[in-house]
């Protein structure tokens, strides 16, 4: 773990310093979760763009039984 904070983290430690209710925070925690899911939404979109999926892909990769679990790469690197 870094020993010196990042500007964002700064920020909401900044933030933070302030007594808020419960209701303000759990706003900001909304806020934050918003932001993040429109970056993800975004970038998912860029990849399924950059690869010219379809519906019809989307349903093969949902139901492809070629995922492993955990248990599966145990001693994958040894």
């Amino acid at each position: 773990m870094p020993a010196t904070l990042s500007p964002a983290q700064r920020e909401i430690l900044s933030l933070l310093r302030h007594d808020l209710p419960e209701d303000t925070l759990d706003e900001i925690r909304r806020a934050i979760a918003e932001v993040l899911y429109r970056r993800l939404t975004a970038e998912a979109d860029r990849v399924w763009d950059a690869n010219g999926w379809t519906d019809e892909d989307a349903e093969r990769m949902l139901h492809a039984h070629d995922r492993r679990s955990s248990t599966d790469d145990a001693g994958a690197d040894s």
